[in-house]
């Protein structure tokens, strides 16, 4: 039995696109990269092309391309000191997010794969979205179940692999979450320069509002050190209060909490995640369709 040819048959069956990647560095190549040529371009669901791959590489890692298995992957990963898992486990928690609730795959280096259903309506998106949180978009990634030579595997954390392979083929996974959708989305160029948008816009000179956000700043500029993000994500919930007042709009509100963050002491994308995810997933927004 050759369980990565085996693994590689499951998925073309339930209509999964794949294609053969190298299992082990060697002078071809390095582990991961297509074997090939075209690379995940060259990905089919013919069990035939997927069974002569199969008797020239036998031992080959199955190679899953993201956009025309129409799914997208958050690939978060420990890298020196940039530990990723644990920053997208906090995103997850501030968003109510229970990461189990899509297919999740442990990967040979203790990182994560964590699998969605692309949205129709996502446009182009960002490389990453945090030190060492990579979106696997136009792109690929190596399939749940490969074994590598050195018998690491890519490990599928819950359900089957026959399950997920029914998923993908059936475009019936669990969507990515809105939270998640405003996060990935490559900003809109025409957004940026829309009227009435300055990216470092100042605060309002005199009045309420100015007092209410000289108040959120100062709630953040005081927080201990370990408590700055939760601060600044408390921060930007009420800031979303006031866009959705009408005081700010949404792109000054947070370039002024990104400014904030950045100031105490956070990682500039760091805050810019707590930022947004603090006014786009706020209950007021929710509740008022903002």
């Amino acid at each position: 039995m050759n369980r990565n040819k085996d693994i590689a048959q499951t998925y073309a069956r339930q209509g999964v696109y794949i294609f053969p990647c190298r299992e082990v560095d060697s002078k071809g190549g390095v582990a991961k990269a297509p074997y090939v040529e075209g690379g995940w371009h060259s990905a089919t669901t013919d069990e035939g092309q997927i069974r002569d791959w199969g008797a020239r590489w036998p031992n080959a890692l199955i190679g899953l391309p993201c956009r025309s298995n129409k799914i997208i992957v958050i690939d978060a990963d420990r890298h020196g000191q940039d530990d990723g898992v644990a920053t997208f486990l906090k995103m997850a928690t501030q968003n109510a997010h229970d990461t189990n609730s899509q297919p999740l795959i442990a990967t040979p280096r203790d990182g994560y794969h964590h699998v969605f259903r692309r949205p129709v309506h996502l446009g182009d998106t960002k490389g990453k979205i945090a030190p060492a949180i990579d979106i696997r978009d136009r792109a690929y990634v190596i399939a749940a179940g490969s074994v590598m030579a050195n018998g690491l595997c890519y490990s599928l954390q819950n359900g089957s692999i026959e399950q997920l392979a029914a998923g993908i083929g059936n475009a019936t996974l669990p969507e990515l979450p809105d939270w998640l959708s405003v996060l990935v989305a490559k900003p809109d160029p025409k957004k940026n320069t829309a009227p009435g948008y300055v990216a470092h816009q100042t605060f309002p000179p005199s009045g309420d509002l100015r007092q209410r956000l000289a108040g959120l700043v100062r709630t953040v500029a005081r927080a201990n050190p370990g408590e700055r993000n939760t601060k600044l994500h408390w921060a930007a919930c009420r800031m979303a209060e006031i866009v959705w007042e009408g005081g700010l709009q949404r792109p000054t509100a947070i370039a002024i909490l990104v400014e904030v963050g950045v100031n105490v002491g956070l990682p500039k994308a760091e805050a810019q995640l707590t930022a947004e995810s603090g006014i786009n997933n706020s209950k007021v927004g929710v509740k008022n369709g903002n």
